[in-house]
């Protein structure tokens, strides 16, 4: 397996009886930031759940951590195009291995074999396209970057090589004044996109905040974002290792 098409498109969870679920933007390799925010947000991985719209890996110190993540009973991510990276052999092609370090990827290179051939193996087994969840009276879709469809979830027999670019790569969605309704769900999750503080638009949820970026004019104070959705509400949490903030999400 070394292509994103090789993943299943989508996978559905059932409602959580027990207890919260969470949804976590780009990682980005802060394991101890992530962690840290679980903490803060009193997560027992015994009731709770965690699903996350993927690049686990790159920037941070512990991308090797962060994508084990997905081997966790209580994590379950999408496929980032950073973790992408790791499918689809990067590191085999000069052009594509020096992309990938200059956006993060060094980490890679203090592997030993058997690390490397244990990641591809986590990103194959452990990874779907997109996912649905039952939150409340919530369905929640995730995926990476830009949905290219109307109607969720992605039907197999429509879904091509550029479609799944664009799930993975496109910034549309959130960057330009394009961009459509999503039917036969409440709200679809997405990162890939940094930006300054959470934002939906139509019924799309953006919660990229930074986490792995130095701060910037752009993005003054990075962050990791977890987003809860309660009944008849979406509370938002954007965390650093010094201060918890709870911020109402842009609608653009």
């Amino acid at each position: 397996m070394s292509s994103p098409s090789d993943l299943p498109l989508h996978t559905r969870f059932s409602r959580n009886t027990l207890g919260k679920d969470l949804f976590v933007g780009d990682i980005h390799g802060n394991f101890e930031l992530f962690i840290h925010a679980l903490k803060s947000l009193h997560f027992d991985k015994y009731r709770d759940r965690v699903f996350s719209v993927g690049d686990l890996t790159d920037r941070g110190d512990d991308s090797l951590r962060c994508l084990n993540l997905a081997r966790e009973k209580w994590f379950f991510p999408v496929l980032g195009n950073h973790d992408s990276f790791i499918l689809e052999r990067f590191d085999q092609d000069p052009y594509r291995k020096s992309m990938w370090m200059m956006n993060g990827g060094e980490w890679w290179l203090s592997l030993t074999q058997a690390e490397k051939e244990a990641a591809r193996e986590t990103v194959a087994s452990c990874f779907s396209l997109t996912l649905s969840v039952e939150v409340n009276q919530w369905r929640i879709g995730v995926l990476h970057a830009e949905y290219p469809f109307t109607l969720w979830p992605p039907d197999e027999k429509s879904v091509d090589k550029d479609s799944i670019k664009a799930m993975l790569w496109g910034r549309d969605d959130i960057l330009r004044s394009t961009g459509k309704h999503i039917d036969n769900v409440d709200f679809v999750v997405s990162g890939h996109t940094p930006l300054n503080s959470p934002k939906m638009k139509k019924n799309k949820l953006f919660i990229d905040t930074g986490a792995g970026y130095s701060a910037n004019n752009f993005i003054p104070d990075p962050r990791i974002t977890l987003c809860e959705f309660h009944q008849g509400s979406i509370e938002m949490h954007s965390i650093n290792m010094h201060d918890e903030k709870r911020l109402a999400f842009e609608v653009i």
